[in-house]
């Protein structure tokens, strides 16, 4: 860091569950780091993480939502599995904006703290992979 210059408040970041903490680059471009460096390194400098796009988007987005081990969690919980995935983004302390036209799923993007994951569950979500670039307009 240069200490010439002023920091960041907030890094605003494409972020999934499909990004994984420890396997992928965060972002694309020349960030080397994975998602989990480039969080902690944004804690120890009072940067906010905001993870952006939390399912991905376009298609890619709605295979995220019909990913089968989202959909096992959602069903224990009864709700849905961007509900779930939303409520593992907030445990992580990554501030959420998902985007929906949707009154329905701008009320059930609300509704995410009505739950607790377990320890087991945040670790298989923050397990999931793809080998697809997430963040394409399709």
């Amino acid at each position: 860091i240069d200490a010439r210059l002023p920091l960041p408040s907030v890094n605003q970041v494409s972020f999934s569950p499909y990004h994984g903490l420890n396997k992928e680059k965060c972002t694309y471009g020349s960030v080397k780091e994975t998602c989990g460096e480039l969080i902690e390194f944004c804690k120890q400098h009072s940067i906010v993480f905001n993870g952006y796009s939390p399912f991905g988007s376009g298609r890619r987005a709605k295979d995220m939502l019909e990913e089968p081990k989202l959909v096992e969690i959602a069903k224990r919980h009864n709700v849905s599995s961007a509900q779930v995935v939303l409520n593992w983004q907030w445990s992580l302390g990554i501030p959420v904006n998902p985007e929906t036209a949707s009154l329905k799923h701008q009320k059930e993007n609300l509704d995410i703290f009505s739950f607790k994951l377990s320890t087991t569950e945040k670790g298989v979500i923050s397990r999931l992979h793809s080998t697809s670039v997430i963040t394409a307009f399709d």
